[in-house]
């Protein structure tokens, strides 16, 4: 993939390379379809050559049969067209340009989901945001090229040509010398036209992937946006994105319209030249009227074409800039290629792992080793668990175990084999991953397992789900296992994710099992009939547990610490004990008594608990409380009101397009006046009238230059504004919405990110290019009613029947291209979501080797999609070529009309979100919850809060612990404002806060997720991303911040320091070094309200302590705090703490008090973790 730091923006391919994908029907489709659009390109030269026999007969009053008999033939003639040549050339070009733009999307994904992880870190157009803006917006724009404008290119130079040889033999002498004048300026300016317009083009795409980017990011993680008020930076970064987008199309809106204005100059020129010379020869040579009126009509209905090839260009052009870049992705080899057929595979597996000596650095940060001269053997059935801080390389060990990566030098075994030399398929299948952010995909349930095994049985996938005690909760759904998880399985909980996940796992049946803080998210009792079952899965298998808990690896036949990239110790659990103090530290930290313990409770409802909003097709959508959007038609008016303020700059452009509109009778009528002058003016009188005549050709190309240049241009430029002021009111929109709009099935990051991309050219299209055509031929109509009633308004009576007709093919061409338009838009948003989807989680599609099956799932859905727009195509083509065949019949009735005429001497767009809230002016930090019940919009059957009283005290600090699925995730997500309760009253210092203004409300609250998310920029950026508005913050201001948080350290080790890029949702870092830098981001805010939802659940011990003692003795200080922890050392120490059961504080009170209570939830709760 070219990027645009490296060039990428200025190449493009040659034009057959358009057509690389095109198989043997698509050859004989485009065969078929070029020979419709070369009859149909002969048929106006043919029309203007038996012009001149009109003109001729018209002009012999002697004979007047002679005029009947010229009509009639020219009638006959258009009558005898066959009619199916445009829909033929039409259909034909629609078919195959579905069909390759099809296999392009198809074979695209497919290429980004076979590329190694080296590409996703270097390239930053690799983001999910961006390919799907290739996939949805480049495509959109290589099918136009070939739908549209590839016919229409064949069909006007086999105009000109035809044009060009008919005028040749008419008179060659006259047609050598205007095409003298034409050629030169004609291949200057088309050659300047054709650079400007791929540089320009190349530059809007950039920014217009930028914009999409910025768009899947903001929506992928739009909790935490709005919980930072990020969403003005957001809508700010997309708009600076979608200006220059629009700059360079308003840039190439003008080079079209000065092109096309400078190539009538030279038209009308010639015409001027045409008559002037024509008048010499008719005196000297003995031309014919006739003749000089066939070359003169011949040549100016095929150079037109030359004019009319400048949009099909723009196309053209546009099409190879981004083909060059998709092709270029496709083109390219992965250095780690899953899809190789070629390796080793060994017959029978002992799973013996071996890594020699290995160094390696990752190549985004090549400066920085992660791992030196490690060795580690892992022997083949046994355990071996992997502890160490955050940062110190375990996650990396286990990135190239299944070969991510290939280290930089020592070598990596399997069973005494070099991993570089077996079938990384078949390697990958033998190895089952769990990882500490477990990644679903945006399908059901049953979908999601059976990514561990195909063919797996139903009864199958009941049975390892009740094994991770995840049966429960999915008997409860009433989907079960059809339920779908939504994006990124936004309505599932923690440790419903890893259940899953390790359920996926466990169907996979892997020699090889990775455990990479697999049962972090799970409350004491899950994890602990968890661990039996995974150790009963372990048995015979060879393990690696990466993991900060002493329940998971006390068993371990072996414990490795790392530090820095280096291993330390390798030995078992005891000797290490006796040997490290430091160990033993980390040891006796990890075991009772709870003062100091880490006793693990339920972490399991991050965000959104067990009645969380999975997603529901059934009629409760009908009572769901959430703003729901739906499509609807915009009126001209509601698009209006988008532009008011352009009403002005339409206004002008209107009148430039009328003053467009008038110069095509005006040059009717000097043609006339010409053709007058050549066949009644004396030979005396003939060569001072054609020069005047020549002079006012001259005058009339001339204007319409300036007239075509100013049109273009401010229907451009308004064109743009009413682009980018859509799009980014559409986007602010979208952002502001109900945190519960995001969980609707259609409102995925990549299927808006999709509309936003394709919905503004459409209003683009329909109204800045329908507005203008609509005024340049009411213009032309007019104007030449006006001109006709004047010379003869009996036949201006008849040829004015026309008209319906005219507006028919113009109606049936409007709908075709509009109806192309809107249905690809429709058919592609699912699959643009599902494209979405799979590149953001293209590491765990890699690890179950799925790649090439969800490219499959994407090729079967656009494919089947691809044959309703095929049917649809061809029916509004099949209008359309009928509506230009009735327009050429009625062209040849009026020339029969007219001859009988002059036989018997008779003869010619959403709701503005408005509303008045409170800004208090100071917060103390008393939050209250009196009587609240909710229940999750989409889930409107399972109560999750019932009728709960809770009440923390200003500046105080409140633990939230409790079972899955209790709701003390929903506590934090209803003090965020995301929903509202459904019942009772949420108030912060008396005031309930629905009375308040929400933008205001988050700005005083500071949230840390389980799953913390970071943009894709620097680690600075990130960090200064929970600045309140209007503040800025100083070097040491952000390093403060960062040191309280525990993260400074590991920042100042990286080459580029606090300028490190952390990639997109931050893959660059590790799952601790990601939390760090979000309690950063929270820390620097200086939130009155600090909400922390296990954030510090990927930190090892003594990280966690130190972070919790920096964060609180930061934060905690006069500020109110919710910790919701599944680590009774991280609410020890808080004020009071709450146990939350069933939806109700079912106890509540300080450690001691709880403590002190017998058979309590809370000391039963310390119990079992002892």
């Amino acid at each position: 993939m070219a990027d645009s730091s490296n060039g990428g923006i200025g190449g493009r391919v040659p034009l057959h390379k358009m057509f690389a994908l095109a198989d043997r029907k698509d050859v004989a489709l485009m065969a078929i379809g070029s020979a419709a659009a070369v009859v149909r390109g002969v048929s106006a030269p043919l029309m203007a050559l038996l012009f001149g026999d009109v003109v001729d007969a018209f002009g012999d009053s002697s004979d007047s049969s002679l005029v009947y008999v010229a009509a009639s033939k020219n009638f006959d003639i258009i009558v005898e067209d066959v009619t199916y040549i445009t829909q033929e050339n039409v259909s034909c070009w629609t078919l195959t340009g579905e069909r390759q733009v099809a296999q392009i999307r198809t074979l695209y994904l497919k290429t980004i989901l076979r590329q190694d992880m080296a590409f996703f870190d270097t390239h930053q157009s690799a983001s999910a945001g961006e390919c799907v803006a290739r996939i949805s917006g480049d495509t959109t724009l290589i099918q136009e090229a070939i739908v549209e404008k590839v016919g229409r290119f064949i069909q006007l130079v086999s105009t000109f040509l035809t044009g060009l040889v008919l005028a040749l033999s008419r008179g060659w002498l006259l047609t050598v010398v205007v095409m003298a004048s034409i050629f030169p300026l004609m291949f200057i300016a088309l050659s300047v036209l054709s650079r400007s317009m791929s540089v320009l083009s190349a530059r809007a795409q950039a920014a217009n992937a930028e914009a999409a980017s910025v768009a899947e990011q903001t929506i992928g993680d739009i909790r935490t946006v709005v919980s930072f008020g990020g969403e003005r930076r957001a809508v700010d970064k997309y708009n600076h994105a979608i200006e220059a987008c629009c700059k360079s199309e308003l840039y190439m809106d003008a080079v079209v319209g000065g092109g096309s204005g400078l190539f009538q100059l030279v038209l009308f020129s010639t015409c001027g030249l045409a008559i002037w010379f024509g008048s010499t020869l008719i005196i000297k040579k003995g031309y014919s009227a006739g003749t000089v009126v066939s070359v003169m009509t011949i040549i100016m209905n095929a150079t037109p074409a030359l004019v009319q090839i400048l949009p099909c260009i723009r196309s053209i052009e546009a099409a190879r800039v981004v083909t060059y870049r998709m092709f270029e992705t496709i083109q390219r080899k992965p250095q780690i290629d899953a899809d190789a057929e070629s390796g080793l595979v060994l017959g029978k597996l002992r799973g013996d792992v071996d890594l020699r000596n290995v160094y390696f650095c990752y190549p985004a940060r090549s400066e920085q080793m992660v791992l030196e001269d490690f060795s580690l053997r892992l022997p083949a059935g046994t355990t071996t668990a992997l502890v160490g801080e955050s940062g110190s390389g375990k996650s990396t060990v286990v990135s190239l175990l299944q070969r991510f990566y290939d280290p930089d030098s020592g070598q990596i075994m399997l069973d005494g084999v070099d991993l570089k030399q077996l079938k990384l398929s078949w390697v990958r299948m033998q190895i089952g991953l769990v990882s500490q952010e477990p990644a679903l995909f945006t399908s059901t349930i049953r979908e999601n397992l059976a990514y561990g095994k195909r063919d797996a049985t139903e009864n199958e996938m009941w049975k390892v789900l009740e094994l991770v005690n995840a049966d429960t909760f999915i008997y409860q759904l009433p989907k079960g296992l059809d339920t779908i998880v939504g994006e990124h399985a936004k309505d599932l909980s923690g440790g419903q994710k890893q259940r899953i996940a390790i359920a996926r796992s466990i169907l996979k049946d892997p020699k090889i099992l990775i455990l990479d803080e697999a049962t972090s998210a799970l409350d004491v009792e899950s994890e602990k009939s968890i661990q039996v079952t995974l150790e009963k899965i372990m048995w015979e298998r060879t393990s690696l547990i990466v993991s900060h808990r002493l329940s998971t690896i006390r068993n371990a036949d072996a414990i490795v610490v790392v530090h820095r990239g280096k291993l330390v110790e390798h030995d078992v659990h005891d000797s290490i004990v006796t040997r490290q103090p430091q160990t033993s530290d980390m040891d006796r930290s990890l075991t009772p008594p709870c003062s100091s313990s880490i006793l693990s409770l339920d972490g399991d409802d991050s965000m959104i608990g067990l009645a969380s909003p999975l997603l529901d097709d059934d009629k409760r959508r009908a009572e769901a409380a959430v703003l729901k959007t739906s499509p609807k038609e915009e009126s001209l008016r509601t698009l209006i009101c988008f532009r008011k303020v352009d009403v002005p700059v339409v206004l002008f452009g209107c009148l430039a397009a009328a003053l467009r509109g008038v110069l095509l009778p005006a040059l009717g009528m000097l043609i006339a006046s010409s053709i007058s002058t050549l066949q009644h003016q004396p030979p005396s009188e003939l060569g001072r009238h054609a020069a005047f005549y020549a002079q006012m050709f001259v005058a009339l190309g001339t204007a319409s230059l300036i007239v075509s240049l100013v049109k273009h241009y401010i229907f451009g430029l308004a064109g743009a504004r009413v682009v980018q002021r859509v799009r980014s009111i559409s986007f602010d929109r979208v952002v502001h919405n109900e945190i519960g709009w995001f969980d609707e099935p259609s409102h995925t990051s990549g299927a808006i990110g999709a509309r936003l991309t394709g919905d503004a050219m459409s209003i683009k299209r329909v109204f800045g290019d329908v507005l203008e055509v609509l005024a340049e031929d009411m213009a032309t109509v007019v104007a030449g009613l006006a001109i006709g009633m004047v010379a003869n308004w009996k036949l201006a009576s008849i040829f004015s029947s026309i008209i319906p007709c005219m507006v028919l093919e113009s109606y049936a061409q409007m709908k075709f291209l509009t109806e192309s338009v809107r249905s690809g838009k429709e058919r592609y948003e699912e699959a643009g979501s599902m494209a979405n989807d799979a590149i953001s989680n293209v590491r765990t599609l890699a690890s179950l080797c799925m790649q090439s099956t969800m490219a499959e799932s994407y090729k079967n859905k656009c494919h089947a999609l691809k044959a309703l727009a095929v049917r649809q195509g061809i029916t509004s083509a099949a209008a359309y070529g009928l509506a230009s065949i009735l327009v050429n019949c009625f062209h040849g009735a009026c020339f029969f009309v007219g001859a009988m005429f002059v036989q018997q001497g008779a003869a010619t767009t959403d709701e503005v979100f408005t509303g008045t809230t409170l800004q208090p002016h100071a917060v103390r930090g008393e939050v209250e919850l009196r009587n609240v019940s909710f229940r999750y919009p989409m889930r409107r059957h399972l109560q999750v809060l019932r009728g709960m009283y809770l009440t923390i005290p200003p500046g105080k600090t409140l633990g939230l612990v409790g079972q899955s699925g209790s709701g003390k995730s929903t506590i934090i997500a209803l003090l965020e404002r995301f929903y509202d309760p459904d019942h009772g009253v949420i108030t912060l210092d008396g005031m309930d806060l629905r009375m308040l203004k929400v933008s205001w409300l988050r700005q005083q609250m500071g949230l840390v997720a389980q799953e913390p998310v970071l943009h894709n920029g620097s680690i600075w950026e990130n960090i200064v991303y929970g600045a309140q508005a209007g503040m800025s913050y100083s070097w040491e201001e952000v390093v403060a911040a960062a040191d309280a948080a525990g993260a400074h350290g590991f920042i100042s080790s990286l080459p580029s320091g606090y300028d490190t890029r952390v990639g997109p949702r931050g893959v660059r870092l590790s799952g601790g070094q990601k939390q760090r830098v979000a309690i950063a981001r929270v820390v620097l805010r200086d939130p009155r309200i600090v909400l922390l939802d296990e954030a510090t659940s990927a930190l090892d011990t003594e990280s966690e302590c130190a972070v919790m003692r920096g964060v609180l003795g930061r934060l905690a200080n006069k500020r109110t705090c919710v910790i919701v922890a599944h680590r009774l050392a991280t609410v020890a120490a808080v004020d009071k703490i709450a146990v939350v059961r069933d939806g109700i504080i079912a106890e509540q009170g300080r450690l001691e008090d709880l403590l002190r209570l017998t058979g309590g939830l809370y000391t039963s709760l310390v119990n079992s973790t002892t």
